[in-house]
């Protein structure tokens, strides 16, 4: 069995953890070439959509406060994702590039109504440090990764096995 956490929109909320300042409404991460690259619920509203350049952004959402990726907030959201993680197990594979924010965790013969408690404590633990998470357990790892994605914010899914 495998458990996958999935926290969307990472970079961002890793940026507006370190930051000091309480954000509210529409909140976009920008990279490098100006251009929105993760966005909160708030922005979505306003449509806004990532990819989009920061004037066009602009003429949708004049309001919207914009942050700037930060790789020391995020190597230190990843330490978290990955602390809160080892408290269920050791077998811990965290994604990279594109997969930035999950953690893969495979789990041996695994007693359900345990996992379940465990699995809600480390969802309320990143929550409480700002990285809003969702996880989903399925018998292989691809298919935890489709029940995480279809959980809703901070809650847990579980496909049954065959």
């Amino acid at each position: 069995m495998y458990l996958r956490i999935h926290i969307e929109n990472f970079r961002l909320f890793a940026a507006l953890r370190a930051s000091r300042e309480k954000r509210r409404g529409a909140v976009v991460l920008v990279d490098e070439s100006g251009c929105i690259a993760e966005l909160n619920s708030a922005a979505q509203a306003k449509q806004l959509l990532p990819g989009m350049t920061m004037a066009r952004a602009l003429s949708r959402c004049s309001g919207m406060q914009v942050v700037h990726a930060d790789a020391q907030a995020e190597r230190a959201a990843r330490r978290i994702l990955w602390n809160a993680a080892w408290q269920i197990t050791p077998q811990i594979e965290l994604g990279e590039r594109d997969a930035l924010g999950t953690a893969t965790l495979e789990l041996v013969r695994p007693d359900f109504e345990q996992l379940t408690t465990q699995v809600q404590q480390l969802l309320q633990r990143l929550r409480r440090c700002g990285l809003p998470a969702r996880a989903g357990v399925a018998a292989t790892a691809d298919w935890a990764g489709f029940a995480a994605t279809a959980a809703e914010r901070f809650q847990f899914k579980m496909l049954p096995t065959p």
